[in-house]
């Protein structure tokens, strides 16, 4: 009733203009704009599931040569956007291949299980700006912890063992002409808070027509609990040349004095909209912390995509393994993506 009193008026006061215009022509009478509202976007959902088949074929031992099957994640992503400035990222996945289990760390301890958990807010007044907090993937690197994102079965040595799966904390990323800059605070390399100290970073990247390059840089705690801090800088790139890709990388660390440098050459190409071929040689040498490594790998890789959701992978690597000789194995993966 009260909505209907305020419309009758409404009317009586529209079939009043014109006498009102021929009276004060001088007078001008304006609706007032409608007020706009801004609805919330819709949330969107994604993931994946990634099984391999791996079969040792030369240089290990007599306990590790069987043919052995695995599911290696399970990922359920959601992105929700309640305003045009603020995003919302949850990343739940699941490792059962690791054989780590709820019944062995505490459930928060894990924290394997929410891969990515972060808060956005990009403010129209600051063009180009977001600003992340949370746990989010890091930003270093060439390879990425997704399977949907990596053009072989297995991570290169670098990503295995040289640099941070996930960064928790602050993170600023100021979009300029020719690529982006990056500045932040998190907490340790795959650490869900600081309390051995705060590491501080920064990225720079550049894009030029077909050409990339990635310059990141981070100096923090130190692994392990060792007390002297660890410097590290990673250098990627990356061309397009056709349909051939072309990247690599390069890492540098150090804590006190003992050194972890390693590279990277990947080439993948692609032969059709269903068919490629990758080639990966890396090699790292690191002295500190329990991962001490002394590797170089060859890795070669047919991938076939029967639909567009389903990748398949067939990888065949030989790896030189310091003083200890030659590995080399194949592995099968499969990944569903939605």
């Amino acid at each position: 009733m009260q909505k209907l009193a305020l419309v009758t008026p409404a009317f009586a006061l529209l079939f009043a203009l014109p006498a009102v215009a021929s009276a004060q022509d001088d007078t001008l009478l304006e609706a007032p704009a409608p007020t706009a509202t801004v609805e919330a976007a819709a949330p969107s959902f994604s993931g994946f599931v990634d099984s391999s088949l791996f079969a040792p074929i030369d240089g290990f031992a007599a306990g590790a040569r069987g043919v052995a099957f695995g599911l290696g994640q399970a990922e359920l992503d959601a992105r929700f956007a309640p305003d045009a400035e603020l995003e919302i990222g949850i990343d739940l996945n699941y490792f059962p291949a690791s054989q780590t289990s709820i019944d062995d760390l505490p459930f928060a301890a894990a924290d394997g299980l929410l891969e990515q958990g972060f808060v956005t807010w990009s403010p129209d007044a600051a063009d180009g700006l977001a600003i992340t907090v949370g746990k989010q993937n890091a930003p270093i690197g060439l390879e990425s912890l997704d399977p949907v994102d990596l053009a072989t079965v297995t991570g290169g040595l670098i990503w295995s063992y040289g640099v941070p799966s996930n960064l928790t904390g602050l993170l600023l990323k100021q979009e300029v002409a020719l690529g982006s800059v990056q500045l932040f605070t998190t907490a340790e390399w795959d650490t869900p808070s600081a309390v051995g100290g705060a590491l501080i970073g920064g990225r720079v990247d550049l894009t030029q027509g077909p050409l990339w390059v990635g310059l990141v840089a981070t100096h923090g705690p130190a692994p392990e609990g060792a007390d002297p801090a660890r410097t590290m800088a990673n250098l990627t790139a990356g061309y397009e040349l056709g349909s051939l890709t072309l990247s690599g990388e390069y890492l540098y660390a150090t804590v006190d004095g003992d050194e972890a440098k390693g590279w990277t050459l990947l080439a993948t190409q692609a032969i059709n909209d269903k068919t490629d071929l990758t080639v990966r040689v890396d090699q790292l040498k690191k002295e500190f912390g329990d991962a001490a490594i002394d590797q170089a790998d060859v890795t070669l890789v047919a991938g076939y995509n029967p639909t567009p959701h389903l990748t398949t992978r067939l990888e065949v690597k030989q790896a030189a393994v310091g003083e200890d000789g030659a590995l080399s194995a194949v592995a099968l993966g499969v990944t569903a993506n939605f």
